[in-house]
This record gives C-alpha cells, sequence and structure tokens, in this order.
C-alpha cells in the first residue's frame, strides 16, 4: 500500500477495523498516524459509513484532550485519516502492567477524560460510545488525550437512523441503553463507560470480565458485580459511591451530564463525598457491599466510626501525606500532576503505588483546607467569573505552597483559565454564526457592525479575532460588488418575476421543468435586452442538463472494473457491465451459505449520493458545473455549499436561487 504525500514508517496498531500506521507526511516534514480500514471491511458498506463518520466527526473538534484529526481521503479503495500521532502509551497499557492504578493517578485520568468528553459534547453533541483503556492515550509530557472516536456520533446522525440493530461499542463498558440498541443515546452512555472504566482502574477488573460479549452485554441489563471496596479495601468510600452512581443501570437516575460528573470528581480528588442524591439499593451494576455504609451527609469523607464527621479524611489522602513525606521524590511527582494536569513525563507507565498510612493533619493544613473549602464555595456561586475564580485559587497556591491544598489550587486555577478559553471560543462561534446568516442575505454592512459593535463580557479577548473576521467580510462584499457590476443591463419587472419562477423550478423539481416554463416565457411578449437574458440562461440550462452525459460515461469508461459506488443507502462495491440509456448496469457479489454468487443491479444517477455526482462532475468552474453542483448540495441540505456554486452564476439567476435556497433553509427541521 501506498498514500501519496506520505512515508509509511511501522506498523503501530491493528484492530478489528482498521489498521494504524506511523507515517511521515511529506509536504510538512512532520510525523502523523494514519488510519486505514482494512481491505475486507472496505467492502461492507456500514463499515466504510463507520469509518468515515469517524473522520468527520473528529475533525470537528479542537482539544487539547483530543486526539487531533488533520485530513480524511480515499485512496485506490484505501479509505484512510490523517490525525495527531501520540508518542506515549495507552491507559490500558498502563494497566497491563500494573494491574491496579493509584486511585489519585486514576481519578485524574478520569477527570481529563471527562473534561475532554464535556467539550465534545456541550460544543458538538458527540458521544464516543467506545470508551475504555485502550482509547485512552498519555503523550510523552503526560498529557491525557482520549483517542478513536470510530463510533462517535452526533445526536442527529444518531436519531436518524432508527432501523438498525447492530450495536457498537466493547461490551464490558457498554451502558445498559447502549447494550439494547436504543438509538437517541446522550453523554449519560459515555459516563457509564467512563465509570466502567473507572472500576477497572481502582480494582484491576473489568465488568463482567468472565463473560462472553454476548453474555456481558446481557449482564450489563440485569446483574452486578462486586462492590470496588471489597476488591480494593484501601479505596476511599467517595469513589465507591462515586462508581457506584456512574455506574447506574437506568441512565434516568445517572449523572445528568458532564458537569455534574466533574463536580463529584472534584469532591472525590480534595477528599469530600460526591454530592446527593445517592444511587437508590440495587440500581446501579455495582452491587453495594454490606461493609460500605451510607454517608453520614454530603460532606462525609470516610465509612469509619469516627464520630467527628466534619473533621474526617479518607484513608488515600493521608496516605498521599506520608509518602510523601517518607519519599521525598513523590512530592516532586505529584506535583507535576497537579500543577500541570498531566502524569508523570516517562515513555514508560509509572511503577510505585503508594502505600496506605495514617498521619493526622497540623494546623498549617487544616488552614489551607480551609482556604481552599472558601474558594470553591465561592466559585460554585460565581461559576462564570473565571478571571476572579483563578486570582482566587492562585493566591491559595502561593500562601499554601508547601501542602497538597497548594497543588490542588494550582490545578483549579488552570481549569478556570481553560474554561475561560472555551467561553470565549463559543462567543466567538456564536458571533460567526449570526454572522454568516446576514451574509447569506448580502446584508455586508450588518455583519460588519455585529463583529466591530460586540461590546460582551469578552470584548477584549476577542478582538484581535474579531478584526480578522471584518477583513473577510469585507473582502466578500468586494467580491459580491465585482460580480454584480459584470452585468450591468437592467431587468425589467416581468424578467425578474420569470427568472424567480425558473429558481423555484430548479430547486423544487428539476432542470428540464425550468427549461419548459423558460421555453413558454421566451414566447410572450417582452422587451428585446431581457430575451437575450433568458435566452443565454435557457442555453444554459440545456448545457447543465446534459452534464448528465458526463456522469454516465464515467461509469461507462469503467466498464469490466469493480469499483465502490457511493450512493443514497451506502456504498455499493459492484462491477460495472455497461450502460443502458440512463441507467448503470452492474453485479453485486451475494453469499448465501458458504458460497459467492453474484446478482445482476440497475443503478439510476438518482440513486446516487450528491458525493458521488459531484465527484464525477469533475472539477470544471464552468457555469454549466456550478449550477448542477449547486442543485446537487441542495438536494442533500448542504446549502452554504449550494450557495457557494450558485454565486458563480450570472446575477440575474444567482440573485433568485439563492433566495429560494434561504427560504428553505429557514425552515424548521
Amino acid at each position: 500500500m501506498e498514500l501519496p504525500g506520505f512515508e509509511l514508517i511501522d506498523k503501530i496498531g491493528e484492530g478489528g477495523m482498521a489498521t494504524v500506521w506511523k507515517a511521515r507526511q511529506l509536504s510538512l516534514n512532520r510525523i502523523v498516524a494514519i488510519k486505514v480500514l482494512s481491505a475486507q471491511m472496505a467492502r461492507e458498506t456500514t463499515d466504510v459509513q463507520r469509518f468515515l463518520s469517524e473522520a468527520q466527526a473528529m475533525a470537528a473538534l479542537k482539544h487539547p484532550g483530543i486526539i487531533q484529526v488533520y485530513d480524511a481521503n480515499l485512496h485506490e479503495g484505501f479509505y484512510y485519516f490523517i490525525m495527531e500521532y501520540i508518542a506515549g502509551y495507552s491507559v490500558g497499557a498502563w494497566l497491563r502492567r500494573k494491574k491496579i492504578l493509584p486511585e489519585s493517578d486514576a481519578i485524574l485520568v478520569a477527570q481529563h477524560v471527562a473534561e475532554a468528553l464535556h467539550y465534545a459534547w456541550s460544543t458538538q453533541k458527540l458521544i464516543h460510545c467506545d470508551i475504555k483503556p485502550d482509547n485512552i492515550m498519555i503523550d510523552v509530557d503526560g498529557t491525557i488525550k482520549v483517542a478513536d472516536l470510530g463510533l462517535a456520533r452526533s445526536i442527529s446522525a444518531v436519531g436518524g437512523d432508527k432501523t438498525s440493530d447492530e450495536v457498537m461499542g466493547t461490551p464490558n463498558y457498554m451502558a445498559p441503553e447502549q447494550a439494547t440498541g436504543v438509538p437517541d443515546l446522550d453523554c449519560r452512555t459515555d459516563i457509564y463507560a467512563l465509570g466502567a472504566m473507572l472500576y477497572q482502574m481502582v480494582t484491576g477488573k473489568m465488568l463482567f470480565e468472565e463473560s462472553s460479549d454476548e453474555v456481558a452485554m446481557q449482564k450489563q441489563l440485569n446483574d452486578f458485580v462486586p462492590d470496588p471496596a471489597d476488591i480494593n479495601p484501601q479505596l476511599s468510600a467517595s469513589t465507591c459511591w462515586l462508581l457506584e452512581k456512574m455506574l447506574v443501570k437506568d441512565r434516568t437516575h445517572r449523572h445528568s451530564d458532564w458537569k455534574a460528573v466533574l463536580a463529584d470528581l472534584q469532591r472525590v480528588s480534595r477528599g469530600t463525598m460526591i454530592l446527593p442524591p445517592e444511587p437508590a439499593d440495587n440500581a446501579s451494576t455495582i452491587k453495594r457491599s454490606e461493609k460500605r455504609v451510607r454517608p453520614r451527609s454530603k460532606f462525609s469523607t470516610s465509612d469509619s466510626a469516627n464520630k467527628n464527621a466534619k473533621s474526617r479524611k479518607p484513608a488515600t489522602i493521608a496516605a498521599f501525606i506520608a509518602i510523601a513525606a517518607i519519599l521525598g521524590g513523590a512530592i516532586l511527582f505529584i506535583a507535576n500532576k497537579y500543577t500541570h494536569g498531566k502524569l508523570p513525563v516517562s515513555t514508560h507507565p509509572p511503577s510505585a503505588t503508594p502505600t496506605t498510612t495514617h498521619q493526622p493533619q497540623n494546623q498549617a493544613d487544616l488552614l489551607a483546607q480551609k482556604q481552599f473549602d472558601e474558594a470553591m464555595t465561592w466559585a460554585e456561586a460565581h461559576p462564570e467569573d473565571y478571571d476572579q475564580i483563578a486570582g482566587r485559587y492562585d493566591r491559595i497556591a502561593a500562601e499554601t505552597r508547601g501542602t497538597k491544598w497548594s497543588r490542588m489550587a494550582a490545578a483549579e486555577a488552570q481549569t478556570a483559565r481553560n474554561n475561560k478559553g472555551l467561553a470565549i471560543q463559543k462567543v466567538l462561534l456564536d458571533l460567526k454564526k449570526r454572522v454568516d446568516g446576514l451574509l447569506s442575505n448580502r446584508k455586508f454592512k450588518e455583519a460588519s457592525g455585529l463583529m466591530s459593535d460586540y461590546s460582551g463580557i469578552y470584548a477584549a479577548e476577542t478582538l484581535q479575532a474579531r478584526r480578522q473576521q471584518l477583513v473577510l467580510i469585507q473582502n466578500q462584499e468586494t467580491e459580491f460588488k465585482a460580480s454584480a457590476e459584470v452585468d450591468t443591463r437592467k431587468i425589467d419587472e416581468k424578467s425578474a418575476l420569470v427568472l424567480d419562477w425558473v429558481a423555484e423550478r430548479l430547486i423544487n423539481e428539476n432542470i428540464r421543468s425550468a427549461m419548459e416554463y423558460l421555453s413558454r416565457s421566451l414566447s410572450s411578449d417582452i422587451s428585446l435586452g431581457t430575451r437575450e437574458d433568458l435566452n443565454d440562461i435557457s442555453s444554459m440550462l440545456a448545457n447543465a442538463d446534459a452534464l448528465d452525459q458526463r456522469i454516465l460515461d464515467s461509469f461507462r469508461n469503467q466498464t469490466g472494473t469493480s469499483v465502490a459506488i457511493l450512493t443514497r443507502e451506502g456504498v455499493k462495491s459492484v462491477k460495472i457491465t455497461g450502460v443502458e440509456n440512463d441507467r448503470i448496469r452492474a453485479e453485486e457479489s451475494v453469499t448465501k451459505g458458504n458460497y459467492s454468487t453474484s446478482r445482476p443491479v440497475d443503478i439510476m444517477l438518482s440513486d446516487l449520493a450528491t458525493a458521488e455526482l459531484v465527484r464525477r462532475l469533475g472539477g470544471g468552474d464552468d457555469r454549466e458545473t456550478m449550477l448542477r453542483k449547486g442543485l446537487f448540495a441542495t438536494q442533500s441540505k448542504a446549502y452554504s455549499q449550494a450557495r457557494v456554486y450558485f454565486m458563480k452564476l450570472p446575477p440575474c439567476l444567482a440573485g433568485p436561487l439563492t433566495k429560494r435556497l434561504d427560504a428553505i433553509a429557514a425552515k424548521p427541521m
């Protein structure tokens, strides 16, 4: 296999769906990872669609905790995409080496995965559908990244296919609703999977690991696994309650969203009990141990018999203080994690496992905890005042240096700054969406005013980006005016009405219907100048209608060869046998029992997907090709792309077409 523009260096992974290669992108001289769909899988329509869906979903995400996708392509039957290369290791590899991870490391991993998935859900309504240790990577600098969004789907895509019985995911991490094939999955499905992964990290046991895939899926619905405290007695009570809550079988009683999960993870990381309500008995996949008592309040931190509930702390928190004092070097280890939000820099998973000891808190530590709790309370009351939140935590980090609260405060300050960045990005996205709506209606002045006059809370932070957008708006206005000046002839009122109806038939019917209407109009009493305009449009429509033959010829030239054709129903792998009239004759392979045969199939142009039609039209920029591509894009509801094509047509027709297009796009779905 050879891919143009890339030098394949080494195979770094292979699964049931694809192979991953380390490669060099020659044009940029950078190392990338290339994921290639296996040749066997590429013959299956559903697998090809799933692979392409993965590329599109991942490319839309820009987050430091998600592996970046650069490009996707198809070359000589190989479907592949180019993505960021990670030179580190997976959490799965770390687990296979260590068996059980330290509780603090496991919570840290879960926090970063939750933050990445919160971004994917809040910005793109994307879910992963296959969260597991092997899909979480740790880069050489310690950054935790979510990988392999091969099963990620937007909510609109999830709701689009109500007929498929296929269930995607890994059974041992699969939420009950996912195992039953429920179509309307949401972020709560990934919350369950992260709970299953966290359970494995702190116990060394997968959910139902002794069962086959089919049995494991069934057990997710109605069976239980042991309490994590019974497997690993060193675990804090708050972690056990968190796991039980994340693994509630009925998603309506699970965490409602990622913000709720992150709030509980933050409480567990600082040694306090998760927020109520607690799961009902037998509501979770975890069978609660009789040894684990119910928390006395939402601030309880241990299940011991200590009567002073306010001063209790989990054994593992004290353990980390003790082990840091004993080992010395562990202080640097933990400080690096909490200050930078990363795991230790290493090409191999860390091997040191802390032991559990008890150490009483001193007065300085109690004072530091009080300051941290006060800052946390203030932050919860002012969740969007990111600068103030970061400032308060920065002061605490400086004033309590040498305590664990200093490290935790530094981590909270960085989280606040990250959240501010996301808020600024959301403002810019909202502004751009409104501007695009104005530009589609040629309201350049209003669009410029919207960008320049924004005076919201992030006006200063978005100033440079808004100035760049203003330049783009001005360029579009200049191009539009130049295009409009090409044709200075005045079109009378009757001609404008004729062209409006031509546009209506092009959008809602077909080219031939528009041609018939225009032919009748030309026979009526219209001015000479207008007749010239309409004759020109009529000639363009006739040439555009003839482009069907160009598409059919592309198939005729492939007679006798096997090709993959993208249809409205998906990808079909067929052998072209000829073209007859408007029909593409082909043979499709069919497997029956232990033998394979072929059957004849007829494919009409109307059966082809828009992407296939546009590809076979070629790269011409003449107005007939632009019209045809615009109509194809309109049929597939790609209205923004259709508008780009239509604006390359004569202004007398471009105006009515975009007007009709805007009316369709504005209708509620």
